[in-house]
Parts: structure tokens; sequence; C-alpha cells
């Protein structure tokens, strides 16, 4: 009793907040509805037409489209944290915890204040960059370049925590194997390729599935930052439909969000998920590349 007693209120809670609201929202795709207040008696059954009305809404095929296009800040980030990673754990980095504190501050950093800093920096009139370079670049409204506005901003941003997990990780990894390939003379590229990206490949799938699942529900940096609605995200999408009372194409929406989440993490996870590198490491490997 007293174990049900303590999981009681995060039970309670879920199911209050999330699981209930969750089944909500699939009744509420196929119905028309202008607020949240169900009458059964009003005829608002429309089966499949809020997703209809979705798809054939271009806003929202581009907002799908400006949401992937984001999303290719994802893999110049992880590459940009294994290298800052790799250069801190090095045995050259004699001072690690200063540079660690410095990198992980956005992480940490109230995710309104910073997006008014940057709104700031970016400003096409009296911001910081423009300033320093001596240009007039638009970078919060121009079409052409707000999108890669905000891929430099959330790299930037993603940068701290991803490189922590990735310190993390190689501070487990046997110094052994790096003395082992020293003695057989392994190059930096090498032991990079050989060791220790495959021996943080836990990491970087754990990276992966939680930067997609966030690239999906990007908002915070479209709502505080551009000025422009050529970037707008499919969360930003709904937001703004939610905003004129479609409830129900909102919720329609919802739906597709987490049934592409759940394709694309099942996805991940079936072809890209794999054991321990420890396990699949092999000495011997090592040695016939080395001497390669």
């Amino acid at each position: 009793m007293a174990g049900y007693l303590f999981v009681a209120p995060v039970v309670i809670g879920f199911l209050l907040f999330t699981f209930i609201p969750l089944l909500y929202s699939i009744f509420a795709s196929f119905h028309e509805l202008t607020d949240f207040n169900y009458n059964p008696g009003a005829g608002n059954y429309i089966g499949w037409g809020n997703f209809q009305e979705l798809f054939a809404d271009p806003n929202f095929i581009k907002s799908i489209t400006n949401t992937l296009y984001l999303m290719m800040g994802i893999p110049v980030g992880m590459v940009l944290s294994f290298v800052l990673a790799t250069l801190i754990n090095s045995k050259y980095c004699k001072i690690k915890k200063p540079y660690l504190i410095i990198y992980y501050l956005p992480a940490v950093s109230s995710a309104i204040a910073v997006g008014l800093v940057w709104k700031w920096l970016f400003n096409a009139d009296y911001g910081a960059i423009n300033q320093i370079f001596n240009t007039h670049i638009l970078w919060l409204s121009d079409p052409r370049i707000v999108k890669i506005t905000l891929i430099i901003k959330g790299v930037w941003g993603g940068i701290g925590g991803t490189l922590l997990l990735y310190f993390a990780s190689m501070q487990n990894i046997p110094h052994e194997l790096y003395e082992a390939a020293d003695i057989e003379g392994a190059n930096l590229f090498y032991k990079t390729f050989k060791i220790t990206i495959p021996l943080v490949k836990q990491t970087t799938f754990y990276v992966l599935i939680t930067s997609v699942i966030g690239g999906i529900l990007a908002f915070a940096d479209n709502y505080i930052i551009v000025s422009s609605s050529s970037a707008n995200t499919i969360v930003y999408y709904l937001w703004n439909e939610m905003k004129k009372g479609n409830y129900g194409l909102v919720s329609a929406g919802s739906l597709f969000v987490f049934v592409g989440l759940l394709i694309v993490t099942l996805f991940l996870f079936k072809f890209l998920h794999v054991g321990s590198g420890r396990k699949n490491f092999s000495s011997r490997k090592l040695k016939k590349g080395a001497r390669a």
C-alpha cells in the first residue's frame, strides 16, 4: 500500500494531463470543434474531414518542409559536439571543467531570454552581427536566410548538452585501447574512427533520437525570434490554428505529429540501434588496422 501511495501522484498526473487528453485529442480530430466542450447533439462528426483540410492547406505542407529543413542542423550540431568533446577529453586539455560549464550554459538558460538575445543579435538595423561585419543582412525576415538563422541558433543552443553526453561517454573508454593503438603506430584518424566513434555509438543513438523528437516539436525559436512566416514549423502552424479556434483541425494535426514521431522513433530503433560498442570491439582488428 505504501508503494502504491508513493507512485499515485505520478500515475494520477499522467492519467489527467497526458493519457486522457491524448484520448480526447484523438476523438476531437474526427469532429468539427470550435471549443473543447463537446456537444453530443450538435452533429459535428466529420470523419476524416479535418485531415483532408489539413493536407489541403499549402501552409501546413510548407510547415512540414520547413521543419525537415531546420532539422538539417542536427548532424552539424552532433559533429561539432563530438569534435569539441574529443578536444576537451584529450590529454592536451589540462583544464576541462570551465570549458564544460561554458558550453553547457545555453542548455540551462531560459529559452525566452536566450531567444530575445539572439533576436537582438540578428536584428537587421542595429544587431551586433551586422554591426560587426558592417552588413545589412535581413536575418529574421528574408525567406532565403531566416531558416539558416534558426539553424545557427539551434546548433549553438544544442551543442552544450550533446557535448556533455559525449564527454561522459568518452570518459568510460579504457585508456588501454588508446595505448595499444599508440604502440601499434595508429594515428589520430584511426583512433577516432576505430575506437572512439564505435564505443560512443550508444550515446550517438540517444542524441539522435532526442534531437529528432525535439526538431519535429520545434516552436520556441519561431515564436520568439523570427518575424517571417516563411520558417513556420508544424507546431507553430498548429498554434496559429488554435488561436483561430480550429480545435478539431489542431487535434488532427497533433495526432499526425504523434503518429509521425512514433514511426520515426520505431524506425530509428529498428535500423540504427546497435548493441554495446565494447562487445563488438576487437583488439585483433585494432592491431591489424594499425599495422595497415
